[in-house]
């Protein structure tokens, strides 16, 4: 039995909703300690209660429909030693009296920086390292600026375990593992339970451009609203407010989804064979990469900012989208658990 120290990245629900995943596979073998903030502490605290510690970490800034990357990195680095100091004075007491014998981090910048100073072993599971640690297939190199951030951000870790279905291949194959998207037991559950209601899944995010209910509210047809506290009907907008089994009903039973070009939607989507039309945040270099591949395979499309005319013509080629999804196949998550159960291991013997 190891002891595990797990840090999930704050912002959004997605690295909260994957490492939900694995956290549940740990507790299986190992004690697991967990720290995260913002929305993600939200999501694993509800599901693992008192074993989830508050973090400080980074956070975007953003407006309407647009990321600041760089800015964001910027104001991150230049507060970072006065935040890990905060952090070492509040959190640095019980990491040391539960004793971990390595990190795993979910693109959780903070406590890779205090690990590193503490000398523990560090294991990365996410998806956004393949810009840096990964040759992209058919893409357009990130701009310099993207993965020097990531490398100020980020300490290198002891191996990586990189979520990928675009085919990506890593520089150093000795300490990066390619492993297919971590998927929640709630929707490998749903395999070949899915059906075609008629109605569509929003999903919104605090990056969502306010121009989208206006385009829906144009369109002959019911779309459920999902990742907003907001509930109600306004015409043929639902608003489901923060339900997950709503949000579960919902994504089984849609004609499709709109979403950003996050990587954990995107990746459901693709295992259940529901068509996408992803609206990208803009300069967010990552969902370019993740909606792009989605296209290329001819799951879905994505644009900068909704039309009417964007919508009707996507809706055309719903049969073409379901089509190509078939093909997709499903994915395997036992592989990952074992290699990292072997990775755990040799990193705790040395």
């Amino acid at each position: 039995m190891a002891r595990i120290w797990y840090s999930v990245c704050g912002e959004g629900r997605g690295h909260a909703i994957r490492s939900e995943a694995v956290i549940r596979h740990l507790l299986k073998k190992h004690e697991v300690l967990i720290t995260s903030y913002g929305n993600a502490k939200d999501v694993l605290s509800s599901h693992f209660g008192d074993r989830v510690h508050p973090i400080e970490g980074p956070s975007w800034i953003h407006g309407q429909g647009k990321i600041f990357l760089v800015q964001s990195g910027l104001v991150y680095l230049f507060n970072i030693p006065r935040l890990l100091r905060r952090v070492k004075e509040q959190l640095l007491p019980t990491i040391r009296l539960f004793g971990p014998d390595l990190l795993i981090s979910d693109f959780e910048s903070t406590a890779e920086h205090l690990a590193n100073h503490l000398g523990l072993p560090t294991i990365a599971i996410d998806n956004i390292q393949a810009m840096d640690k990964c040759r992209l297939p058919g893409q357009v190199p990130p701009p310099w600026f993207h993965n020097l951030a990531l490398r100020l951000l980020h300490p290198k870790a002891d191996h990586y375990f990189i979520l990928d279905y675009a085919g990506a291949e890593p520089k150093e194959p000795g300490i990066t593992t390619m492993i297919p998207p971590i998927l929640r037991e709630d929707i490998v559950s749903m395999k070949g339970k899915t059906r075609n209601r008629g109605f569509v899944l929003v999903y919104q995010t605090a990056f969502t451009d306010d121009t989208l209910f206006p385009v829906l509210n144009q369109i002959d047809r019911q779309f459920h609203i999902h990742g907003t506290a907001k509930k109600g009907r306004e015409g043929n907008l639902l608003f489901r407010g923060f339900d997950e089994q709503a949000f579960f009903e919902d994504l089984k039973d849609c004609e499709y989804i709109i979403t950003n070009g996050g990587f954990g939607l995107l990746s459901e989507a693709i295992f259940l064979k529901k068509p996408v039309f992803s609206m990208l945040i803009h300069e967010y270099y990552e969902q370019e990469y993740n909606a792009a591949a989605m296209k290329k395979k001819g799951y879905g499309n994505y644009t900068r900012r909704l039309t009417q005319e964007d919508l009707l013509n996507f809706e055309q080629n719903l049969e073409k989208y379901r089509k190509n999804l078939k093909k997709a196949g499903f994915w395997n998550q036992e592989t990952f658990y074992n290699d990292l159960d072997r990775k755990i291991d040799e990193l705790i013997k040395g």
